[in-house]
């Protein structure tokens, strides 16, 4: 009889053991405080997919988010298109009666790669992506391909959006030169409300490379953009730090950021909830745009 019962044990502690790495491998979400967000997302599948909004372009497929198609050898439809996918649940970004901002810590795994077609894989870069807190969840934006990133409509003046209730911050990984850019097509820029950027940072200067198709001086192997991005509330500002690796799980936070205390007052460009999330754009040259993996926390806000 106790034989016959430690047996059950062992079967059943096997069991709550093989269900936890399991979630664990595909994700992790959980709010610690009233108005927080954490979560972990090493994988994604069909599995984690209701926990994100995605627009006509985007899906899950091969364990990533896939911002815009990635259709592999069969590239109809891909050039000259944009997408955006969002965390489903909304961050509260400040509130006036704490008169206080959140602050928060993200990081993920980018693959920005080139699709292939009849003649094979392309050797340039199109388009880019980014991520962004926005006023809504993930939403198709009408001529938002090319140098719109997915976010704005790039007939407009300025790159701005028409619709006054829609507004954005966001980090963009460029991989294409436009005539507003600055001189060098890897960079990152930070947005607001539009895709001239408020503060670039050419990415040759720290040895990465955003499209891995690309001359780089980082090796084949690198395949993959790890990318860390840290808002303080209180001092509202930013750090963003990038660095290339062969892995598919992230690696070591660089010591050195990209962009250095860039101050930004989040509360006065954004409404008190935001949604969190990617969004990415080709142009007539294409590109496929991946999230491998995405962690967020924010702390600190009142109760």
């Amino acid at each position: 009889s106790s034989s016959s019962s430690s047996s059950w044990v062992i079967i059943i502690s096997c069991a709550i053991t093989t269900l936890l790495i399991d979630v664990s491998a595909s994700s992790s979400s959980s709010s610690s405080e009233e108005g927080n967000i954490d979560f972990r997302f090493k994988t994604f599948n069909e599995n984690n997919a209701s926990e994100f909004a995605f627009t006509e372009n985007s899906t899950t497929h091969m364990r990533a988010l896939q911002v815009t198609f990635d259709i592999g050898a069969d590239s109809t439809g891909i050039a000259d298109a944009s997408g955006q996918v969002t965390y489903i649940t909304p961050l509260h970004l400040w509130d006036p009666d704490h008169n206080y901002t959140a602050s928060f810590n993200t990081s993920f795994l980018l693959n920005i790669g080139p699709t292939e077609d009849g003649s094979g894989a392309s050797n340039t870069s199109g388009g880019g992506m980014a991520f962004m807190l926005s006023s809504r969840p993930a939403s198709d934006v009408p001529n938002s391909y090319g140098s719109g990133l997915g976010l704005v409509d790039f007939t407009l003046p300025s790159h701005n959006d028409d619709d006054d209730d829609y507004t954005f911050v966001a980090i963009e990984f460029d991989t294409f030169r436009d005539a507003f850019d600055p001189d060098n097509a890897n960079h990152v820029g930070i947005d607001v409300n539009s895709t001239v950027s408020l503060n670039t940072s050419r990415l040759d200067d720290y040895n990465v490379t955003l499209n891995w198709n690309t001359t780089t001086t980082n090796g084949e192997d690198n395949t993959n953009t790890g990318v860390w991005i840290d808002y303080d509330g209180h001092d509202k500002s930013f750090d963003i730090f990038l660095a290339n690796q062969a892995s598919d799980s992230l690696g070591e936070k660089p010591e050195v950021p990209i962009i250095s205390r860039f101050r930004l007052e989040l509360d006065r460009i954004l409404p008190e909830n935001v949604y969190l999330g990617f969004s990415a754009s080709t142009g007539t040259i294409k590109e496929t745009h991946s999230v491998l993996q995405w962690n967020f926390n924010s702390t600190g806000f009142p109760p």
